[in-house]
């Protein structure tokens, strides 16, 4: 809600080096909360929001699984990993 850190953006996650982007977040009960199958790469970012239908995710931390194709080197790339929501009501 401040204008800062509002999308989980991933540096150089673009067409010219990646062919495919499959981003998955998870809740700490191992629930799928969002999907992104081509995400960055359609100009899209993880805003906090459950992709089912838009709604802001509670507080809590989340975890994230980014598959990737990398078009340089022809091979697949995980990346995994947490991130923590803080609503504003925290600040």
């Amino acid at each position: 809600g401040d204008s800062q850190n509002e999308d989980m953006f991933v540096k150089r996650l673009t067409s010219e080096f990646y062919s495919q982007s499959n981003m998955s977040i998870y809740n700490r009960w191992g629930q799928e909360v969002y999907h992104n199958g081509n995400y960055g790469l359609d100009g899209t970012w993880w805003k906090g929001t459950d992709s089912h239908e838009d709604n802001v995710l509670p507080d809590g931390v989340y975890f994230y699984v980014l598959v990737v194709a990398n078009k340089v080197t022809k091979e697949e790339e995980v990346y995994t990993g947490s991130i923590h929501l803080f609503g504003e009501e925290t600040f």
